[in-house]
Order: C-alpha cells, then sequence, then structure tokens
C-alpha cells in the first residue's frame, strides 16, 4: 500500500549552542634574530612596491591605495584572516602544488603607515602581539601584477594582447554599490565592451568585459575595488543529429491516452534553446505565454535547435521507448515553462549565464506568478579550470536558491564527455573528466547518467556488444573524482538517472550509439520529425526533473530544501556501481577513499519515484520542516546561538519484538546555504558557505541528557568529559556525509539498538556570515534559515511500523497515494 508520508509539527526544541572551537595552524619557526632579520628583508620589499606618487582617477569610495602580492614560504600557509581587516583587504588566494600559498592585497595609502607598523613590531619583538603568525609564513610581497588577479586555471590565461572576454569581479565596498556604476563609466570612457547582464552578490558584483591585457594592466592601478579576474567559458554543444525514431499513428495513440490536469502546484522551466510548444504532445502543457527568450529578437524555437523540445518531451512522459508500447493512460499534473537563453547564432558578444539564469527566473515568476517551480539545465559550460570550485554561474544558482522562498529547486546536467575524449576504456576514463559548469553549485540537484539499457534489438547491431554493463555508468558522464579541491567541495552528482548507452563493435576498435540503446523523446516537429532518439545526462536531467516535478505536486506545501531531500533520500546504488568502491579497496585505498571515489561518480544513486512519493507499512519516511538561527550577538561579538533538538515517534515496542533482525534507518538532513564565490579561502572566515548545520543521532543506551551535552558544549557542567558518536553501522560516516548542503547517511543494525534512538541534534557550524561584522550584513547576524530533516525505517516487509508512529502523531485513517511509474 502507497502512504503518504508522515510531516511531523513541532517536534524540535531550541537550545544556547556552543561550539568546540578546533582549529590548528602550521608555522614556520624562526629564532628571535632571525625574525629582525626577515623583517628587515620584507621591510625593504615593502618599500620598492610602494609607489612614490598617487595617481589620479581611481574608481572608489575609498582612499586610492596600492595592491601587493604576498607569497608564503613552501608547505605553510598564510595567516589570511590576518590579512583582510580594516586597513588591508583581502582579494583572492592561490594555492600551490608545492603547498605554498600566494594572496593578493589592496592597502589604501592612508593605511599605509599601519601595515608598516604591524612589520616594525614584529621585526623589534617588542611588546605582546608581535605578530609572528602574520610574518614568519611570509616569503617575499611585491607589487602586484594583472596575473595575479587571475583565479581561473593558469593554462587559459590570455597569451596575447587580443581583446577577450574577462569576467570583472568588483568587491562590494557599498551599500548601494556605486562602485559598479563607478565602474561601467571607467570602461565607457575607454572604450571597452561590457555585458548588457551582471551579477550582485552579497560580497561581489560582477561583469563580463571585453578587454586586452595591457588596457587591463594600466587599469588595475585605478581599480581600488577589483578583487578577481576569471575566464568567460563558450557553451558546449548538445544538438544530436538523428533521425526520426517513429511514426505519427504511434504519436496519436499516445495523445488518446494523455490528459493534462495541472493544478498548477508545481511548473517546469527549461532554460535551454527553446521549446516547440505546438508539438502535439507538447502543446497540452507547454503554452506560448509562458514561453520567454533573453532576447526579443530571438524566436522562441526555431526547427535548428532540438534540445529544448526534447527534455520537454522525457519531462512529460519519461523514456518514450516505455510509454510509446504500453497501454496505459497518463496523467500529467504540472507544466512546463520555457525561457530560451541561448543565441540561435554565434553572437561575439559574451553575456554572463548567471545573469540569464536570473532574467529567465525572474521573467517566469513575473508573467506567471511565482509557485513552486522545477528549474531544468541540461546546457553546461566548460569549467575555468579550476575544478569544482565556485563560478559566477552557479554561485547565481545557489543565491537563486537561497532567496528563492522555499519555491526553487535547480536541477542540473553534470556535463557530457564529447567528441574523441569518449573512450571505450569508459570506466577510468569518465574519471578524467570534471563535472562542468554550473554543477558545482551548491544548492542545486546535479545529475549524472547510468544505464540499463544494454538489450541490442537492431539487427543491424547483433554482433555488436553493449559497452557498458547494465547498472553501471554512462560512457560519456562525467564525475568529480578529478576535482581540485574535493576535501572543501560537496559531493556531485547527487544523483544519477538513465542516460543510455554505447555499442562496441565486434572486433572491440568502434563504439558508437543506437537506437535501441538510447532513449526516445519528442523531436521538433517543425521539421516533420515526431520522435528522435536522445540521452546522456542531458535526459538524465530530465528525467529527474520530471521525478521532482511529481513528488512536489504530491506535496506542493512541502519546501524545495524537503523535496530535494526526498528525491535523494530515495535513491540507491546498483551492484554495478558498489563494484567500484570494491576495486577501489582492492587498489589500496582505504574504506573512506574507496566510497568517496564510488560517490564522485555515481553520488547517491538513482532515485525511486514511488519511495520519493510514498511511505509503505514497512518502510516509514518522517519529514521535519523548521527555521533555526545559527548565530547571535553577544557584547559585540558574533556567536553560535542554537541547537535543535528533534524527538521523533518511534516504534518502540514494534523495534524491540524484532530482536536482533537487521533494521535501516535512513537520514538526510537538506538546508540552502547564501553563497560567498570570491576566491580568496574556502576556509572559515572565506568560506563559500554563509553557515553549515550538521545532524547526530543518539548512541544506543545514551542518555538523551547525556547526549545533549555530547552534542553541545553549552549544556556541559565543569568537570563533564564528552563522549563519541557511535560510527558503527553507518554507510558513509561525518568526514564523508557532510560535504555541501545536503547530508545523507544509513544505518544498519539490530532492531533493538535503534529502539531507542529517537533523538537527533541538528547543530549549526561556521559559515562566512559568523566572521562577517561589516555594517553590509548586519541584518544577517541573527537571521532564521531552514531546514529539512527526512529520516526513514524499514524493516522486513511482514511488520507494520507505519500504523503505530501514525496513531502516535494523530493519524487515525492513513492516507494512501497514487503513484505513477509507468515510463
Amino acid at each position: 500500500m502507497d502512504l503518504e508520508h508522515i510531516l511531523l509539527e513541532r517536534v524540535s526544541r531550541n537550545y544556547k549552542y556552543k561550539g568546540s572551537g578546533r582549529g590548528s595552524f602550521l608555522r614556520y619557526e624562526r629564532t628571535r634574530s632571525q625574525r629582525e632579520i626577515h623583517g628587515r628583508k620584507l621591510t625593504g620589499l615593502i618599500g620598492r612596491a610602494f609607489p612614490d606618487e598617487q595617481v589620479e582617477g581611481y574608481i572608489s569610495i575609498e582612499d586610492p591605495g596600492v595592491y601587493l602580492e604576498i607569497v608564503s614560504e613552501e608547505g605553510y600557509p598564510l595567516a589570511i584572516e590576518s590579512l583582510d581587516t580594516l586597513y588591508c583587504r583581502l582579494c583572492n588566494v592561490h594555492n600551490y602544488p608545492n603547498g605554498s600559498q600566494s594572496v593578493t592585497v589592496f592597502i589604501p595609502d592612508s593605511s599605509r603607515h599601519k601595515f608598516v607598523a604591524l612589520l616594525e613590531r614584529y621585526k623589534s619583538q617588542d611588546g605582546v602581539r608581535t605578530n609572528n603568525k602574520l610574518f614568519d609564513n611570509i616569503a617575499s610581497i611585491r607589487l602586484a601584477e594583472l596575473k595575479d588577479f587571475w583565479t581561473s586555471n593558469e593554462e587559459s590565461y590570455p597569451q596575447d594582447d587580443r581583446n577577450v572576454w574577462w569576467e570583472i569581479w568588483l568587491s562590494r565596498r557599498s551599500l548601494e554599490r556605486t562602485e559598479g556604476n563607478d565602474f561601467l563609466k571607467f570602461c565607457r570612457e575607454r572604450g571597452l565592451s561590457v555585458s548588457q547582464s551582471k551579477i550582485n552578490f552579497e560580497l561581489y558584483t560582477v561583469f563580463a568585459v571585453k578587454a586586452s591585457k595591457s588596457i587591463l594592466a594600466e587599469s588595475i592601478v585605478l581599480i581600488s575595488c577589483l578583487s578577481e579576474l576569471r575566464s568567460i567559458s563558450d557553451t558546449a554543444s548538445f544538438i544530436l543529429q538523428m533521425p526520426p525514431y517513429e511514426q505519427s499513428d504511434w504519436m496519436k495513440d499516445l495523445i488518446e491516452r494523455t490528459e493534462f490536469n495541472n493544478q498548477k502546484n508545481v511548473s517546469v522551466l527549461v532554460l535551454d534553446q527553446g521549446i516547440n510548444y505546438n508539438h502535439p504532445l507538447l502543446e497540452g502543457g507547454v503554452e506560448a505565454n509562458c514561453c520567454f527568450a533573453w532576447d526579443e529578437a530571438w524566436p522562441l524555437y526555431d526547427r535548428n535547435f532540438e534540445h529544448g523540445t526534447m527534455q520537454a518531451g522525457l519531462i512529460f512522459y519519461g523514456d518514450m521507448a516505455d510509454v510509446l508500447y504500453s497501454t496505459n493512460g497518463i496523467t500529467i499534473t504540472y507544466d512546463i515553462e520555457s525561457c530560451r537563453i541561448f543565441s540561435p547564432r554565434n553572437d561575439n558578444e559574451k553575456e554572463l549565464y548567471g545573469s540569464l539564469t536570473y532574467f529567465a527566473i525572474h521573467e517566469a515568476e513575473d508573467a506567471i506568478g511565482v509557485q513552486n517551480r522545477v528549474i531544468s539545465l541540461a546546457i553546461t559550460a566548460d569549467h575555468d579550470g579550476v575544478t569544482g570550485q565556485p563560478t559566477s554561474w552557479s554561485s547565481e544558482i545557489d543565491q537563486l536558491s537561497f532567496h528563492g522562498n522555499h519555491q526553487r529547486l535547480f536541477v542540473i546536467s553534470g556535463g557530457n564527455i564529447r567528441g574523441d575524449d569518449i573512450s571505450i576504456d569508459y570506466a577510468s576514463n569518465v574519471n578524467n573528466f570534471s563535472i562542468e559548469d554550473p554543477g558545482q553549485s551548491w544548492n542545486a540537484l546535479t545529475i549524472g547518467a547510468f544505464t540499463n539499457k544494454t538489450e541490442i534489438s537492431d539487427h543491424t547491431f547483433r554482433k555488436w556488444t553493449a559497452l557498458a554493463e547494465k547498472g553501471d555508468i554512462c560512457p560519456t558522464s562525467r564525475t568529480s573524482n578529478e576535482w581540485g579541491w574535493k576535501s572543501e567541495a560537496p559531493i556531485k552528482p547527487d544523483l544519477v538517472e538513465e542516460g543510455g548507452n554505447r555499442l562496441l563493435s565486434p572486433e572491440g576498435g568502434q563504439h558508437t550509439t543506437a537506437d535501441c540503446v538510447s532513449l526516445v523523446t519528442t523531436a521538433d516537429h517543425t521539421n516533420g520529425h515526431v520522435f528522435r532518439e536522445h540521452g546522456e545526462t542531458s535526459a538524465a536531467t530530465a528525467l529527474t526533473s520530471r521525478i521532482v516535478a511529481n513528488v512536489w505536486d504530491q506535496y506542493p506545501d512541502y519546501w524545495a530544501e524537503t523535496i530535494r531531500a526526498l528525491v535523494v533520500h530515495s535513491a540507491s546504488w546498483s551492484e554495478k556501481m558498489l563494484a567500484y568502491k570494491e576495486v577501489a579497496l582492492a587498489s589500496g585505498l582505504q574504506q573512506k577513499e574507496a566510497k568517496e571515489f564510488m560517490l564522485r561518480m555515481f553520488g547517491h544513486g538513482v532515485p525511486s519515484m514511488q519511495r520519493a512519493i510514498s511511505s509503505q507499512n514497512n518502510y516509514l519516511t518522517m519529514i521535519v520542516q523548521d527555521e533555526i538561527s545559527p548565530f547571535k550577538v553577544e557584547k559585540g561579538t558574533l556567536k553560535f546561538n542554537e541547537m535543535h533538538l528533534v524527538e521523533l515517534p518511534w516504534p518502540n515496542d514494534e523495534l524491540l519484538s524484532l530482536g536482533n533482525q537487521e533494521v535501516k534507518l535512513r537520514t538526510t538532513l537538506s538546508y540552502f546555504i547564501e553563497p560567498n564565490p570570491g576566491r580568496r579561502s574556502y576556509t572559515a572566515r572565506f568560506s563559500y558557505q554563509s553557515y553549515g548545520l550538521r545532524f547526530k543521532l543518539i548512541n544506543a543506551g545514551e542518555d538523551p541528557v547525556e547526549f545533549i551535552k555530547r552534542a553541545n558544549i553549552a549544556e556541559r557542567e565543569d568537570g563533564f568529559v564528552a563522549g563519541q558518536t557511535d560510527p558503527a553501522g553507518w554507510e558513509l560516516k561525518d568526514q564523508l556525509r557532510t560535504r555541501g548542503t545536503i547530508h545523507q547517511d544509513t544505518w544498519k543494525g539490530p532492531a533493538s539498538d535503534l529502539a531507542l534512538r529517537n533523538y537527533i541534534a541538528v547543530v549549526p557550524v561556521v559559515g562566512w556570515w559568523k566572521q562577517r561584522k561589516n555594517k553590509l550584513f548586519s541584518s544577517k547576524l541573527e537571521l532564521k534559515v531552514p531546514y529539512s530533516l527526512v529520516v526513514s525505517l524499514e524493516v522486513a516487509e511482514d511488520i507494520d511500523i507505519y500504523t503505530p508512529v501514525a496513531q502516535q502523531v494523530g493519524i487515525d485513517i492513513p492516507i494512501e497515494v497514487e503513484v505513477t511509474i509507468d515510463g
């Protein structure tokens, strides 16, 4: 029986919270006499770096100043927090393979004496604050150059002096963002091309500017709010040129079986190259007045660009290779909206993709209204060479999610391997190609591709074999195993869905696509085609968008954070996916590294629409939606504020009666963060996330009072010795489940051990909000932020754990739900 999930209300209690405050810093050791010599060296370097005369024409509301490049000793970090003060502003951070760091800082002329005074105190070693931590690890100081602002991959830095497009990142220095207007004036006076669009983050304003290196090199002396320079990537081509798959009478049969019954609970906004809303299979759910384009001169769709129409077919029907042969009726309960954000021609002008995304969402919300909206994006761009780190596009998606009032959920493709880069040795090859921009977004669902399509029904390929085995990764999917900052980055992809397969020739030297191992979807009907093949992560993104829309339609009052949690919560790994972990272990990796290797290929696995929508008698899902205030101001200092203790209704008697029988507990915590995308650092004060949350489960046999003390320093008495979280039974454990903004783990063990473990703590962790005391951000200091907690219990099929919990929360008659699995 498919039963409605149980939404729990008023089950959280607030407690004052205090974190552990653990941390360390690796110091380059110097003696007192060595510090005197080192201080004289740095004094000479600074003297040569500062200009003798001031330059006219600065762009800033602040005093003019100078940019310095500070480089650390090899293998030692810089004291970054000490380089971002009232008199020294940190712009960006570079980390090098030898373990050294360099930072670009801006020092106003009026504050130069303060920086020099710090160095004088270090040199003399007089007094208490001798600034050893700041200066011991510094190897050199020099005047910054244009390339020092470059935070994309070093190899992509322009090699000649041609006019090219740059992303210009300006630090926000005023509430009104006047520095942005000043910068635009500056560009116009010099005849520089600037994009129509810009992106405003809390800490930055981003422009796209076309200029030569020499022009920008002259300009950095004048732009005192400059923080970073990055590359702008071109989008990849996703247009597949394949013949139609089926004939029009099959389409007519499908139309007769399809009913569009949208209750306006949810819509799917497809950001792509336009959708043919006149297609007979789409016109019932795609209206012309729900279609937009970034440029009013662009057609809303055209016959040369079918990708958006192909996406729409899968979002409505799933893989038509399944539904066309069925006789079942289909009810579609959501609309599709379309916004064309990519030009029908190859323009020389560039726009910021994040700004195009912002336009698309607000255009839909202004025209159609604010409602639960799935934003489906299956066109990606090459990353800028710094794989996995935030870009203006991925960060704008995080920002749009955070400010979406629970009603925006992004589903994004991880990107594909293309052309000659596709390899027969796909199992290892996929890990050489990283997920593309904006798939590194923390708040979005990023989708990779796997395949179950291994049957070869086409006689043309009767001697060929499927390249990937059933349940394995799609041979063109991308992973995050080669990301440059995996220790801080979220696990991506979050999920995988069907992306089709490739065929291997009898002699083993060729591979190709084929209808029999592809998905079937709608072709653009303007050129006579009705159906066509589709695949890879684009198709997987469309299928996941379909699942998300159906779940949200079933639970329209649930938050976007909750819908994301339910879909990820429903996922599972195939045996073939789990085998990658075993192979990694056999190669010598430790358990944690082997699990992470699998996670960065497949995320949490393949989602199940049925499990995302419904509970069963033996599979119970409970949902908590709540708000927590992570920080507070106390005596002028920002400190942790509160933790939540969630007491769950629990089928104690039923679990105890099962004794040593194995049961499963799955927990998923989901929340959205506000981004800090500047590449200054991604630790502590300059972390990307505004805050973080963690969940902790009470240990077996642990008293609830002791559990609260273990989770929360503020509740401990003097002399209390905290216990440790019991890691036994958990699949991922703390180090792997706490990446990004969706944390999931599964516990397996005896039912009797779980019988009394019905307390979960939700605690905050540090983010850039806590470290910011600037007047620009004072409104966030005590902000309440939402989170969703999804907890499920699974026992043997003949055991009913749903009913006793439903009765505890006042549900006398369980509510059945209808789940459509067809397609």
